[in-house]
């Protein structure tokens, strides 16, 4: 383990526990989509998913990380996209993200990384989120979708919408 991770897993074990809530995925207005963005920041599956998730009435907020320094796409307010100047050198977001993430709560957060990236870890972690859902078992999320390695962004959506809707079957 890196000095990053135990630093990270340090802050993430003194975080104020929150508390566990399984949304109906219909009673959720506001979703935070997390993803690793590709070198040329084009993004169509992340751009398909929330495209998905608005045509549902949910207001959708995705955040990408792309490991530049500046990346080249705008900064608006329903999408951002995060480099490497936007967190320390430790991986922690830098304040202007704390306090975004403090202040607009979600209702679910769908992390579509499909590898592990502190920069983004961070972000779920400080995220303020009723449901958080991933795919790597860090103890961040509230439910983990095990995928296969060399599944996609869009793969792991379906599997993460799969499982909601399954959960709200079951109340």
């Amino acid at each position: 383990m890196s000095i990053k991770q135990s630093i990270f897993r340090y802050i993430a074990a003194r975080m104020p526990q929150r508390q566990v809530a399984y949304l109906d995925f219909h009673r959720a207005n506001s979703i935070l989509l997390l993803y690793e963005s590709e070198w040329q920041e084009r993004n169509a599956d992340i751009r398909a998913i929330a495209t998905q998730l608005r045509d549902q009435g949910k207001q959708v907020v995705c955040w990408g990380y792309v490991k530049k320094d500046k990346p080249l796409s705008p900064n608006l307010p329903e999408n951002r996209m995060l480099g490497t100047k936007d967190f320390s050198i430790l991986g922690k977001p830098k304040a202007e993200i704390l306090q975004y993430l403090e202040h607009h709560p979600f209702d679910v957060l769908l992390d579509l990384t499909t590898s592990p990236l502190l920069s983004l870890q961070y972000v779920a972690l400080f995220a303020q989120a009723q449901c958080k859902i991933g795919s790597q078992n860090t103890g961040l999320y509230n439910l983990v979708v095990q995928t296969p390695a060399d599944a996609t962004a869009d793969y792991l959506f379906q599997q993460m919408l799969h499982y909601i809707q399954l959960i709200k079957s079951a109340d």
